[in-house]
């Protein structure tokens, strides 16, 4: 029997009674549910990537803080919870999010928590997949581009306030894609000798989409009331406003002077939003000062180790970025290469800014990594359109999809549903100890750990007898930086290896000074940080090992825990000296339970 083929028909395959069929293209509603199909794989898997389900060393303290707020009224103007700095200004510039934290845990649990993560991420994801298909981009590509970011987003899409911080520079980026219209994705610089053109000619200039940018203004109050980054996304909002000023001055001359007014207006609007908070300029003196104070003791702050398995997603997005920009046929736009560059520099900086880099591959690379593709995988002088999907093979792609979907579905639930905290990462069994001998007092805390020991200390009723810590993740915020000086060089030694800044009023490093001052009367340290034990080991003539397991120690001042006939005195048949494994994970938020009263 003979067959004849169309065009647009597919391969000839063999039917069960010998004869030559011809499986026919797919219809639109099996192209409808393998789109369906591919999105949800996408949003699954990108929501599997960023959904770590573990305790921050910060989250315990978002909902402190929070916490605090709704149950007094008020914000607190001074350092809570620390001994050594009563009294000292406290810039508070996450206050907005640690209200959303705290009462998201206080009406729905921790569920509540991974649940709003969760919902953040696919908005975020969903918003990239918008955005690559408003601009053209096939499904194949933008799930992909959209899975890459997701990689570099999951490095810090922790539970913290800068999820929030994400999630407006996304909507920044959509927003000023839209009243960029036009713009993005051209070429816009002529000629240095050029004639300007007319005002109506060249890119189309929206007035009513413009006056949209007068929304920054409640976005950077918003955002500069929820986390630190606003910082980079006002930076990157200006320099967008700019770089399309440069734009505008090539394409029209003497005669933009008034579209180049308002960006310039509009970039003050925005500074202007970051004064809505309960500190005023006060938030940028604070800012500016810490400019000059840098932090390279905070991973966040550390350049990419670019050798290492943590460089791997900045590698893939950088890879990405420059082999599509690279085979593209497709104009580029001078804005968002001037910024891919600003941002790929801060991120090889500090790694906190990777995922700014990996939001920007994401809404701007797609157009670019579809023409390369199609530049690759096309023979020169072809031009015979893509043999369409038949409806066999598109049924078996949708059925593979929606098996992955379902795998990645049930390796997702357990990261939304439990939030966990790691005993070897964070002194649990110490906790129970202390709250079982009623250990209370000025308690030097490991830095990572000092936010859960602060909720922990918060489960006594009496805030005269409830312990209060050196200092915590609040870092500058609240802490002076000879103070924080202290407390690292208690922590590194003399002998460090890393890099230091220290501020020139701390003098020179002096890792027992921790030991006296503000007189201390109990230590929770990290057996791994070497250093600080062998501080407490050599001065046992003060300090008396009250507690000990495989992760924590705790050390207690001899004359009030070590001396028959005091109050606190412990005797050692009370105190645990082991290398008991701490391997657990138990449920969030691995508070100490409080023993009965007798």
């Amino acid at each position: 029997m003979s067959t004849t083929f169309s065009e647009q028909s597919a391969q000839p395959i063999l039917a069960s009674s010998g004869e030559v069929t011809v499986d026919r293209p797919a219809s639109a509603a099996m192209l409808s549910m393998l789109k369906v199909s591919w999105v949800l794989f996408v949003l699954v898997t990108g929501s599997f990537i960023l959904a770590m389900n573990e305790a921050d060393p910060d989250l315990w303290g978002h909902s402190l803080y929070g916490k605090d707020w709704i149950e007094t009224g008020r914000l607190a103007k001074t350092t809570t919870g620390s001994f050594t700095s009563i009294g000292f200004r406290w810039i508070n510039h996450e206050n907005l999010a640690e209200l959303l934290t705290a009462w998201t845990e206080m009406k729905f649990g921790p569920q509540g928590l991974l649940t709003g993560k969760f919902l953040l991420g696919v908005f975020v994801l969903g918003l990239m997949l918008f955005q690559a298909r408003r601009h053209g981009v096939g499904w194949g590509i933008a799930g992909f581009c959209t899975l890459l970011a997701a990689s570099g987003l999951a490095f810090h899409w922790h539970f913290r306030p800068q999820v929030l911080g994400y999630t407006m520079f996304s909507v920044m980026l959509v927003s000023l894609s839209w009243i960029f219209e036009g713009w993005e994705g051209r070429w816009n610089l002529r000629p240095w000798k050029s004639p300007p053109l007319e005002l109506d000619e060249g890119v189309e200039y929206r007035w009513p989409r413009m006056r949209c940018l007068w929304l920054s203004l409640p976005l950077f109050a918003i955002w500069t009331n929820t986390h630190g980054s606003f910082a980079a996304g006002l930076a990157i909002y200006i320099a967008y406003l700019v770089f399309r000023s440069v734009e505008a001055l090539s394409l029209w001359g003497r005669s933009a002077e008034g579209r180049i007014r308002r960006y310039i207006l509009m970039s003050c609007v925005a500074v202007l939003g970051t004064c809505a908070t309960p500190y005023g300029l006060d938030l940028h003196r604070w800012m500016i000062a810490a400019i000059g104070h840098p932090q390279p003791e905070i991973l966040d702050w550390q350049p990419i180790p670019l050798l290492s398995a943590e460089a791997v997603p900045f590698w893939s997005l950088a890879m990405i970025t420059l082999l599509s920009l690279r085979f593209s046929r497709l104009p580029k736009d001078f804005t968002q290469l001037m910024i891919l560059g600003l941002v790929c520099w801060q991120a090889v900086s500090h790694i906190r800014h990777l995922t700014f880099l990996a939001i920007l591959v994401a809404f701007w690379i797609p157009p670019h990594f579809q023409s390369a593709w199609q530049t690759i995988t096309t023979r020169e002088g072809e031009s015979s359109p893509t043999p369409p999907l038949t409806q066999g093979f598109a049924r078996w792609v949708c059925v593979g999809l929606l098996a992955l979907t379902a795998w990645m579905g049930v390796r997702l639930v357990p990261r939304i549903t439990h939030l966990e905290v790691d005993t070897s990462q964070y002194p649990v069994a110490a906790m129970q100890f202390m709250e079982d001998r009623h250990l209370r007092g000025r308690t030097v805390v490991t830095f990572n750990w000092a936010q859960y020991a602060l909720a922990c200390f918060a489960q006594e009723p009496d805030p005269l007898v409830r312990s209060t810590v050196a200092i915590d993740g609040r870092y500058t915020t609240c802490y002076s930086p000879e103070v924080i000086d202290i407390h690292f060089d208690f922590l590194f030694g003399k002998d460090y290896p890393g890099q230091r800044y220290r501020s020139p009023k701390s003098g020179p490093i002096n890792p027992e000074k921790a030991l006296t001052y503000a007189s201390p009367e109990l230590f929770v340290l990290n057996r791994n940080q070497r250093g600080s034990v062998r501080i407490l080991e050599a001065h046992q003539h003060d300090w008396t090992l009250l507690y000990q397991d495989s992760l924590a120690q705790v050390w207690g001042l001899k004359k009030r825990f070590d001396t028959p006939g005091e109050v606190d005195y412990i005797p050692p048949v009370q105190r645990k000296i082991s290398d008991a494994p701490q391997q657990a994970r138990v449920p969030y938020p691995a508070l100490p339970t409080i023993p009965n009263s007798i």
